[in-house]
């Protein structure tokens, strides 16, 4: 048997939309597997020794 899986893709800020998404994860029928916050701001460190 093999098992099918959705992936969905949200862009918004949990600051102002955690509504949104409270909504939509109680909506879904089954298990949700994993949520995987993808973070925009990333800054490179410069002249680490």
């Amino acid at each position: 048997m093999k098992t099918k899986y959705k992936i969905h893709h949200f862009d918004l800020r949990m600051t102002e939309n955690k509504d949104k998404l409270e909504l939509f994860l109680n909506s879904l029928n089954g298990k949700v597997v994993t949520i995987i916050p993808k973070d925009k701001e990333m800054s490179i460190g410069k002249g680490l020794d």
